[in-house]
């Protein structure tokens, strides 16, 4: 769903005829999504994973690792609002599989894929929140630091050998991410947000020019900016009063 399903559309729109391997928790979502991909002419298969179960992750790097794959799209992730001290362990455990531990096993996996064939692209999809403090929002905040130095990381070591890595890093987005994180979104205007669609075709473009760091959206590019040239200590206060709007 949300950016995964719009990547996946996109992307059969610019690959004419291309195989397609969806991968998701929800089967009928899953289901819907392969129907609206071969209507536009792909081989599309579905493997229903959650990438948080090792057993899960396992079958899906055997997959990955045995199959002529080009592009690899991470985009499983999900987030949470709370005061860490309140945060459910299991919960936090379950994002950190999912968010970093997966995204690094797939893209290990895919890796040993493309370099068969000298080329690939991998991105990976992190967050304008890993660029920044994120109180109450700590967790989240931190795995995609992580999704972001690690992309910038392959990406420098990798592109010798034909293989790209983006590091895709949305701001807020129209997808479910944030009612399923029980984030309150009242406090943001309308005209900061995207849709996934906008984000997507970006990605895709700075693709096809190899840009490792890839911020979508004019209205994200500040963010980006405060990250780069003011200090954490600074801005990690500025955040919290934001996101404590969640807690009135």
């Amino acid at each position: 769903s949300g950016l995964g399903k719009v990547f996946a559309i996109q992307l059969a729109k610019k690959y004419p005829n291309s195989e397609i391997l969806i991968v998701g928790r929800n089967e009928a979502r899953l289901a819907e999504t392969q129907l609206a991909l071969e209507k536009l002419g792909s081989t599309v298969s579905a493997m229903a994973c959650d990438l948080s179960n090792l057993q899960d992750l396992q079958r899906l790097e055997q997959k990955i690792e045995t199959s002529p794959v080009s592009i690899l799209v991470n985009n499983a992730g999900f987030g949470t609002i709370a005061k860490f001290k309140n945060e459910d362990r299991d919960q936090i455990s379950a994002m950190v599989d999912t968010n970093v531990r997966a995204l690094t096993r797939l893209s290990h996996a895919a890796v040993q894929s493309m370099q068969k064939r000298s080329g690939g692209s991998i991105i990976q999809v992190a967050s304008i929140a890993g660029m920044i403090p994120t109180p109450f929002s700590a967790v989240y905040g931190a795995s995609k630091a992580y999704v972001i130095q690690l992309a910038l990381s392959m990406h420098e070591e990798l592109k010798e050998s034909g293989i790209y890595v983006q590091a895709l890093c949305p701001g807020l987005t129209h997808t479910g991410f944030h009612a399923r994180a029980n984030i309150d979104t009242s406090p943001f205007p309308d005209w900061i947000w995207m849709e996934a669609e906008e984000v997507v075709a970006d990605s895709l473009k700075a693709m096809d020019q190899k840009k490792s760091l890839v911020v979508p959206g004019l209205v994200n590019k500040p963010v980006a900016f405060l990250g780069e040239f003011i200090p954490d200590t600074v801005l990690a206060p500025i955040v919290s009063m934001i996101m404590k709007n969640n807690f009135s």
